[in-house]
């Protein structure tokens, strides 16, 4: 396994509301020189990326103590799986399918399926019914919809499908972490899901005991399509909860992991953020000014 190391340097701006701390993670030998308030040089080692190692990183809450970034990825291979459609059984964003083997992040091709097409999640059968409600990534024609049969599968590569935030100080509670990934081509974020208008970027309220909430307590938020979660949803993303916390899952205390909606191709990963700020009103989390409204 190819390792990161990371040498920190900080320019005295730590405490600096909005500071961001960067992760680079990339496939190319070599350092690079990362431009932000911290100026932590960060090398990355020869040859494919190694994702499940935990980067050392401050954010602005965090003071001297850094917070542990730890990016996850899984291995999607080139299993096919092809299924009759019934016609009736869709609508512009969902397919209603006998089977119990397909899983987030898998390929969807067919006749008037888009290019690109993935699934997001699936809901599972209700007693009585014979179908799963497969979620989707694009949006299909509300009239020459989907027929014959359909394939779902995969490119067979390595896909970052969550990022793990542990290690967190007593002094982040009731703050809110602000995710985004980034490729070596472009300033803007890569999508992390197809909701709506797409995300590309989770926004989590570490509440950890602030304002009555339980330890471990985390919200999570797409903003674009303002979409909210509790760490006690079921949604599935990745098959997985939505986000995860030691409140339910057996992921440390002090953590917080984000399972992405859309897992992103892990060869164009190349640096990831991750920076905090309060919780403050210009969030408009859904129809509440702020996380803590939300949860309240």
């Amino acid at each position: 396994m190819k390792i990161l190391s990371v040498r920190d340097g900080n320019d005295g701006q730590s405490k600096k509301k909005g500071l961001r701390a960067l992760l680079g993670i990339g496939i190319v030998a070599g350092a690079i020189a990362v431009s932000s308030t911290l100026a932590a040089n960060i090398n990355i080692n020869s040859g494919p990326v190694e994702f499940g190692q935990g980067v050392a990183q401050t954010v602005s809450c965090s003071g001297e103590q850094s917070v542990i970034v730890t990016p996850d990825s899984s291995f999607i291979n080139t299993n096919i799986i092809v299924i009759p459609f019934a016609e009736s059984g869709w609508d512009t964003h969902e397919l209603d399918i006998d089977a119990d083997s397909l899983t987030a992040g898998m390929e969807v091709t067919g006749t008037n399926i888009p290019t690109g097409t993935v699934i997001t999640e699936i809901v599972p059968k209700f007693d009585g019914d014979n179908y799963n409600i497969v979620r989707i990534s694009t949006t299909l024609d509300p009239v020459d919809g989907p027929t014959g049969n359909l394939s779902f599968g995969n490119n067979g590569s390595f896909k970052l499908s969550s990022i793990m935030i542990s290690d967190i100080p007593a002094e982040c509670a009731n703050k809110v972490f602000t995710i985004k990934i980034y490729d070596n081509e472009n300033s803007t974020p890569l999508s992390i899901s197809d909701f709506g208008d797409g995300d590309t970027s989770a926004m989590v309220w570490w509440a950890n005991g602030a304002r009555g909430s339980s330890l471990n307590e985390a919200v999570l938020n797409f903003p674009a399509d303002n979409r909210t979660y509790g760490d006690w949803y079921g949604n599935s993303y990745n098959d997985k909860l939505a986000i995860e916390t030691n409140r339910y899952t057996d992921i440390p205390s002090g953590a917080f992991r984000v399972n992405l909606p859309k897992s992103v191709d892990a060869t164009k990963v190349y640096k990831i953020t991750v920076e905090t700020q309060d919780d403050s009103p210009a969030l408009n989390i859904g129809n509440n000014s702020s996380f803590y409204g939300w949860w309240n």
